[in-house]
């Protein structure tokens, strides 16, 4: 029990947070929803109304006025259902831009610690993959309460158009005994039994086949993020087109390709024998049910219990009705295993709530430095290692720097330099030690203030496709003269 209240409170979470990035979105899905439900049942109810007057005599105009309304129904009907599609589609492009930037505008709002962090970005890269291999997370999200809410909708409308079929019985007129079996309160009782024991096989086979299909494309996501990364990573960029030609790696590529294609299809070939499987064994179960069905109705139509016009009513309506329920049966489970991808997504964006709380102790810092203020730089035993390992990059490192004085740092690769001006940069703390700004502890000073004084460039740097002054300045406004100014003494 409290493995499925988990999983509700994670879909609400996730149906909180469509609503938060794209409002109104779920209000539009749920009227586009009714709006499909109903369409079909409007020319199912009027069709067998007009069977039924054709064949009782009724006038033409009477006729003509039935047709009059099935034409005005339907159009009313497929008017606001393209206006409930507009209005879907708009919200749900809203949705899309949104949830992108949020993930993105996550990643610029981590600290850099949990940028670098393997964690952070295996589980970014995790939603990535899921989402690419099947939609899995916020978009099986989407698409399957939208589908569930017109399900329940179609059962609802579906049962009121059928459910009178179970109390139209008596004897048959041709006294037979096949006919007396299926016009008797028996044949109702088994109609009622043979839907239900459809609706539970439907409900098992989905269930179980939408989870086996799931485990299965599991095992396609490290295939698939491999096979990604070659194609848009690695092949499909000029960066690599100098080792591929250099050192001749075509023939590696293609090897390396064709094994994951391979052990790709072990998975591929799983999952069509359990679509055979599970949609046989449905179909077998739903072949019988409409036997009945047809037998039952047929039998009571011919024994004058109603016209031939609820023949179209009553099998109509319990074929919508069975439909509901094998598409309910696996949205819901579609949800189901949706869950952990969906439970990813809301980790990741619930992470780093300890640095808001570290920028609200930061903006307490009171020392601000002006660069003209700005006359000593000194390391005191400075020690450090990266998260979640026990290797120390620097140990007890000391030096200064002083106004005015140029210092090089030399070093091999991975001796720590690049650490050594993160610190100073304060995308990280330090373990052990301090760094002090002309006597004072590094941490007292405001950091975003302090992080203003400095124009870094990494070894990894990035040109922006803007222009060269918003490159320059690293914004979109920037004073044209001093960005020349730079330029010009550089």
């Amino acid at each position: 029990m409290d493995g499925k209240k988990k999983k509700l409170q994670t879909i609400f979470r996730g149906i909180r947070l469509i609503e938060s990035l794209s409002p109104h979105f779920m209000l539009c899905c749920i009227g586009q929803a009714v709006l499909k439900a109903l369409s079909p049942f409007i020319n199912i109810y009027l069709s067998a109304v007009m069977i039924n007057s054709l064949l009782g005599g009724q006038s033409m105009e009477h006729m003509l006025a039935l047709v009059l309304l099935m034409v005005a129904l339907n159009l009313a009907c497929q008017g606001l259902g393209v206006l409930m599609d507009r209005l879907v589609s708009v919200r749900q492009n809203v949705l899309s831009t949104q949830y992108h930037w949020a993930l993105n505008k996550k990643m610029m709002e981590f600290s850099y610690a949990d940028v670098e962090s393997h964690a952070v970005q295996a589980l970014r890269e995790k939603i990535r993959q899921m989402e690419q291999v099947n939609n899995m997370g916020l978009w099986n999200l989407v698409f399957p309460v939208r589908t569930v809410i017109q399900s329940v909708f179609s059962i609802l409308f579906a049962f009121s158009i059928f459910f009178s079929v179970f109390f139209q019985q008596g004897g048959g007129s041709s006294g037979s005994v096949l006919t007396d079996f299926f016009c008797s309160p028996w044949a109702s009782a088994m109609l009622a039994v043979l839907i239900l024991g459809n609706i539970l096989v439907s409900l098992w086979t989905v269930s179980q086949s939408t989870k086996k299909v799931y485990d299965a494309y599991a095992g396609l996501v490290p295939l698939n993020q491999v096979y990604t990364y070659y194609l848009e990573n690695y092949i499909d960029t000029y960066h690599s087109g100098k080792d591929i030609r250099l050192y001749h790696q075509g023939d590696l590529i293609r090897r390396e390709m064709e094994h994951l294609l391979a052990d790709g299809r072990m998975p591929m070939k799983r999952l069509k024998g359990i679509e055979f499987k599970y949609n046989g064994l449905g179909a077998l179960a739903a072949f019988i049910m409409n036997v009945f069905i047809y037998l039952t109705v047929g039998m009571r139509t011919l024994a004058g219990l109603f016209s031939a016009g609820n023949i179209v009513q009553y099998i109509g309506g319990i074929s919508q009705f069975i439909t509901g329920f094998t598409t309910l049966s696996g949205q819901l489970t579609l949800l189901g295993a949706n869950v952990e991808a969906l439970d990813l997504l809301l980790q990741y964006l619930n992470l780093g709530r300890e640095r808001e709380d570290r920028g609200q102790r930061d903006q307490g810092a009171s020392c601000r430095l002006q660069p003209e203020e700005l006359s000593e730089i000194r390391f005191r035993n400075v020690s450090f290692a990266y998260p979640d390992t026990d290797r120390k990059v620097l140990e007890n490192l000391s030096f200064a720097i002083r106004a005015g004085e140029k210092l090089a740092v030399v070093g091999a690769n991975g001796s720590g330099k690049t650490t050594m001006i993160k610190l100073l940069c304060r995308l990280y703390d330090v373990d052990e030690g301090e760094i002090l700004i002309n006597g004072v502890d590094i941490r007292e000073v405001d950091r975003q203030a302090w992080q203003k004084l400095f124009g870094v460039v990494f070894q990894d740097f990035q040109l922006f496709p803007f222009g060269l002054g918003q490159n320059l300045a690293g914004s979109m406004e920037y004073d044209a003269d001093r960005a020349r100014a730079a330029l010009e003494e550089a």
